[in-house]
């Protein structure tokens, strides 16, 4: 029922922006991905034909990555967790808060966040799901 409400909200709701794919990159179809300052627990992106969506969860409920839609409470823990709702076998680059590093990266799996490195000389995209390398994929 819930997965309902959400989207019957998504279809009428607040889009706030539409941008080309930065955390979406290589991320299935679909997919809903916690917003990118995980403080801000009522936003979150959709994943759809290669761009980041920009949602909020109607007014008094926090979006969960780990169930795909908008709660009661916002769990700052989870949110942390950016594997959390995500497919296995799914890679993804570091994310916000740690220092940059192109040759690093997760696979996510059983929704844990697994660190992975490329070899020397490659460098990690999202979008290929794949080490590379040409470092402008990075």
């Amino acid at each position: 029922m819930s997965r309902l409400v959400l989207a019957a909200f998504l279809v009428g709701a607040f889009l706030a922006s539409t941008t080309l794919a930065r955390y979406c990159d290589g991320i299935p179809e679909g997919t809903l991905i916690n917003w990118h300052d995980v403080a801000l627990c009522n936003r979150f992106y959709a994943c759809q034909h290669g761009v980041d969506h920009e949602w909020f969860c109607p007014p008094g409920q926090f979006f969960s990555q780990r169930n795909q839609q908008c709660e009661a409470t916002c769990n700052v823990i989870d949110r942390q967790q950016w594997c959390a709702g995500l497919p296995d076998g799914t890679f993804i680059r570091i994310p916000p808060g740690e220092p940059a590093d192109c040759n690093r990266y997760y696979t996510c799996m059983a929704g844990v966040m697994h660190p992975q490195a490329c070899p020397p000389g490659f460098w990690f995209s999202q979008q290929l799901q794949m080490c590379v390398v040409d470092q402008s994929q990075c």
